[in-house]
């Protein structure tokens, strides 16, 4: 009986224990990062800035996504993706499933379907028809899409792509090549520095 007892309380506190630590509805929102993420409406607003040069980046998570978890844990951890982020972009982490309305450049998005999905209407206009968790987004300096990609990206996947529209390679060699050619200060294939970025002629 007090086999069955302790077992039980156990149990209780193992299973108390584990529901604590499970990512909740705010796990996203409340999770320490090197990132400095502002709202939707906040980089909305620094694109009326006449002074702004800045892109914006946006993450496109749910809050079930392991996946965006992950990114939040390991990709956005990399001091040097975090410090090239937070330099060049308005860095927003959106909510794909957000059935509140939200305002950017003029125009509102509330709740809406896509394949299937409860997802915003932001995210169903900007990601197009197929949704994916996690998904990335840059917009230039005046709010215009320039491109997306799907699904959990690794710190040098995310700065390939982010340096590659960032710096404005994509007018003059296609993502595939320069993605060859790239090179992050802390990858050189064996988990030391490389020295320098590399880079493609312009």
């Amino acid at each position: 009986m007090r086999f069955i007892f302790c077992f039980s309380l156990s149990f209780f506190t193992f299973f108390n224990a584990f529901a604590q630590q499970k990512p909740g509805v705010d796990s996203l929102k409340n999770t320490e990062s090197l990132m400095h993420w502002v709202s939707l409406q906040e980089a909305d607003a620094h694109l009326h800035d006449t002074a702004n040069t800045k892109k914006i980046y946006v993450f496109f998570y749910a809050d079930w996504c392991t996946f965006c978890h992950l990114m939040e844990a390991k990709t956005f951890e990399n001091a040097e993706l975090a410090a090239y982020l937070n330099a060049h972009f308005w860095c927003v982490k959106f909510n794909t499933e957000l059935q509140d309305t939200v305002s950017f450049q003029g125009k509102k998005y509330g709740a809406a379907r896509q394949s299937g999905w409860n997802c915003n209407g932001f995210a169903k206009t900007f990601l197009g028809e197929k949704l994916a968790f996690p998904s990335n987004l840059i917009l230039d300096a005046h709010g215009e899409k320039m491109a997306a990609l799907a699904g959990y990206q690794t710190y040098f996947q995310l700065m390939t792509f982010a340096t590659y529209f960032n710096e404005n390679f994509y007018k003059t060699v296609d993502l595939e090549t320069y993605g060859t050619s790239y090179q992050m200060p802390s990858w050189n294939g064996k988990g030391g520095r490389s020295g320098t970025v590399r880079r493609l002629p312009k």
